[in-house]
């Protein structure tokens, strides 16, 4: 007999995309190499379940695993009836003998663990981004000069760094009310057992580490091969990912290596192309 799996996600994965006929977001690879391998088991039979705009398609079907959209609204806001609703009906179409709720950044991680603890069924919370303790450090030690300088765009929108980080403390308060509701926790640092057993003590912790998506898994580094000196920082879209630390940085490490340079992914802060 096949072990039903529910998987609750922050983005559609597998299938999913190309079933809903959007584009495949370029996060989440990790997950997609855990899903590939779980996927394959003979004796497990997986859903998926993640918040999308797409909110009119019901449950789809691929050949790996079912898919279940639902939806959602901002992060730190209690999610509204027709989110519980749906995940409810998720809940009782999927009839899971496990939830995994991966992540606890978004509203719908609290109504699946207070659904999952209401009915019974036994929920597995993982860690990912801890928004009580990126809240405390959202500001990433930049002077106020800066931390206080706002558009009127970005006042209207909702998305001065003041505002954000204010949407982050809600989101903590959310996260901290899964915590406690969960029997079992996941996580990989020794910084995420100390958060979770901070707020839940009594929950059991689970220590894993990540499978990474395919690419990482073919081929093998070569010091002769890579580019010498250069540092890559992911992104710098929000301030507690630190790139303004690194460009500080840069003078120190130039002194001793001349060649080094720094590399920072994303949008273009000025306007240009996304590199």
């Amino acid at each position: 007999m096949n072990m039903k799996v529910l998987w609750f996600t922050n983005l559609p994965i597998g299938e999913a995309p190309s079933l809903m006929g959007v584009g495949k977001s370029v996060f989440g690879g990790w997950l997609e190499g855990l899903f590939g391998q779980l996927a394959s088991l003979d004796d497990i039979a997986l859903s998926v379940a993640f918040p999308s705009p797409h909110t009119k398609m019901s449950s789809l079907s691929g050949l790996r695993a079912k898919y279940h959209p639902f939806p959602s609204g901002p992060s730190g806001m209690e999610p509204a009836s027709a989110t519980v609703h749906r995940i409810q009906e998720i809940l009782d179409i999927a009839k899971p003998d496990i939830v995994h709720v991966f992540g606890t950044e978004l509203q719908h991680s609290v109504a699946v663990m207070r659904l999952c603890r209401e009915h019974g069924i036994p929920a597995l919370l993982q860690m990912q981004g801890l928004m009580g303790s990126i809240a405390q450090h959202y500001m990433g030690w930049l002077p106020e000069h800066v931390t206080r300088r706002a558009t009127p765009v970005e006042v209207l929108r909702g998305r001065t760094l003041g505002q954000i980080r204010r949407s982050f403390f809600a989101a903590a308060e959310l996260e901290s009310q899964a915590l406690r509701l969960a029997d079992h926790v996941l996580g990989r640092t020794t910084y995420d057992r100390g958060w979770a057993q901070q707020v839940n003590p009594a929950a059991m912790y689970h220590a894993a580490e990540e499978t990474l998506r395919d690419a990482f898994y073919k081929g093998e580094w070569s010091m002769d091969k890579c580019e010498r000196f250069t540092l890559f920082v992911s992104q710098a879209v929000a301030p507690y990912k630190g790139a303004h630390m690194a460009i500080r940085a840069m003078p120190i490490i130039l002194n001793r290596f001349p060649r080094a340079k720094l590399v920072i992914a994303g949008p273009d802060p000025i306007g240009g192309l996304s590199t």
